[in-house]
């Protein structure tokens, strides 16, 4: 979905119009962080040094929590699932600054934070209208990725992140009420 992933509201509009519509489609919105996919070999480049994924340069994850996410929410009644910190960090941001938030994606997004050292493969080079032959998912990045994101799985378990929030926070409460009873 062509959205951005800070503000969703294309997003939103889709679903109002289809649901208004009597249509029976469920519009989800998945928002990844940087992923390790060939979008930056494959992609038509025109800013004269090699692509890279987005900042932050050393978060990377891997394109199988991206699948994760979709499947579980074309199962699961969910608006929206956020894979990595860096995409939590921006949708949680922006309501609350929108204008810092601007101006950090601006920054972000410049051709020094879209470019980087790691050229593609000849083969792969602008490669948009083609499939790879070789079938392989991961991209060229020297990074390795991360195979977990806890924040997607915060939002795939709420019931047993609250639980477990819930346990740590008694947990935490009955230390400091033991702490100040034997200062006491």
């Amino acid at each position: 979905m062509a959205s951005n992933p800070v503000y969703p509201a294309y997003t939103d509009a889709l679903r109002l119009e289809l649901e208004l519509g009597g249509g029976r489609v469920s519009v989800k919105l998945i928002k990844p962080s940087a992923t390790d996919t060939m979008y930056v070999e494959h992609a038509r480049n025109k800013l004269g040094a090699p692509s890279s994924p987005p900042p932050p340069p050393s978060i990377l994850y891997d394109p199988e929590l991206v699948a994760k996410a979709i499947c579980f929410a074309a199962e699961h009644p969910r608006r929206s699932l956020t894979v990595g910190g860096a995409g939590l960090l921006l949708t949680a941001a922006a309501p609350l600054q929108p204008r810092l938030s601007d101006l950090f994606l601006e920054e972000m997004l410049d051709v020094e934070g879209q470019t980087g050292d790691e050229p593609p493969e000849p083969a792969a080079y602008d490669n948009l209208f083609e499939a790879r032959e070789d079938g392989r998912t991961n991209g060229n990045q020297s990074r390795k990725p991360r195979k977990q994101s806890l924040y997607l799985e915060a939002q795939m378990h709420p019931v047993a992140t609250a639980a477990l929030i819930g346990g740590v926070a008694a947990l935490a409460g009955a230390g400091a009420w033991l702490w100040g009873r034997e200062r006491g």
